[in-house]
């Protein structure tokens, strides 16, 4: 997930909105720092989209450095976590140790966080669809009815709050990267679940009360307007994959692509797969 406006999106309904971002998805590093190369640069269409950077994604993976201080956050100070997936971030996180001048737990406080970040995803859901409830109201499916409904309902108090402590979480952020050069922490609660299921109702026993909840691991950094990876780090007992994410500060896609390039090029788990890529003929 790049920083915002370092990929140009549009035309958009919304071009001012930076809830949501473009970036790319690839089995390894190099091809997500390759796609990332071809996808970025100012554009038109895409008000304060970011110019490409003086040196390629690509280019940058040739220099990998020693990493100062990283941070290792198991939950992010309020998530649940199930414990096959703690364990094993928890591990890749201690083998990170090695590209670096050392690992702690730590993170900046992410108070609120939740409700910035529902808040702001409703009301961006009212202004882009709430004119679907009237003429395509059939084809919704109910979670996105919700949502819509939540943000036509919110106030500007409400908004204005969000959006305020947005800035104040951005400033904490800033102070926590004048000591860490990256964080690392898993990214979704749990492995994946059977198909058949809408969306994570719980996680360790702690109920969620809307679609979207378990996926807090990765909203929570959303808000935070800085870039993130997030790569395989490891597997169950049964086989499901399990990603770590990192983060570093806004703008700093290189830094975020050269510490998953350390990290993948001695735990090739990118290469291990179920089924095989290739189809027979």
């Amino acid at each position: 997930r790049p920083s915002p406006k370092r990929v140009p999106h549009g035309p958009a309904g919304l071009p001012f909105v930076t809830a949501s971002v473009e970036g790319p998805m690839a089995r390894n590093v190099p091809d997500v720092a390759l796609m990332l190369d071809a996808m970025v640069g100012e554009h038109i269409s895409d008000p304060g989209s970011l110019p490409a950077p003086a040196i390629s994604y690509v280019e940058g993976l040739k220099n990998i450095p020693k990493f100062g201080k990283v941070a290792y956050s198991p939950d992010l100070g309020q998530c649940p976590i199930d414990q096959e997936v703690a364990e094993i971030c928890a591990k890749a996180a201690e083998d990170f140790s090695q590209y670096c001048a050392g690992v702690e737990e730590d993170c900046f406080d992410l108070t609120g966080g939740d409700d910035i970040f529902q808040v702001i995803r409703a009301a961006q859901f009212a202004a882009s669809h709430a004119t679907k409830l009237e003429t395509h109201l059939e084809h919704l499916k109910p979670e996105i009815i919700w949502n819509i409904e939540k943000g036509m309902n919110l106030t500007g108090g409400e908004i204005g709050r969000a959006h305020r402590e947005q800035g104040a979480l951005y400033h904490r952020v800033v102070d926590f990267f004048a000591t860490y050069d990256v964080l690392l922490c898993p990214t979704v609660m749990a492995p994946p679940f059977d198909h058949s299921l809408r969306y994570l109702e719980e996680v360790n026993g702690q109920k969620f009360d809307n679609y979207i909840a378990w996926l807090a691991m990765t909203y929570l950094l959303t808000i935070t307007a800085c870039p993130s990876i997030s790569l395989p780090c490891g597997f169950t007992k049964s086989g499901l994959p399990v990603g770590l994410q990192i983060m570093a500060p806004n703008g700093r896609e290189d830094i975020v692509l050269k510490a998953a390039y350390a990290y993948e090029r001695d735990h090739d788990f990118a290469g291990r797969v179920p089924l095989s890529p290739i189809t027979p003929a």
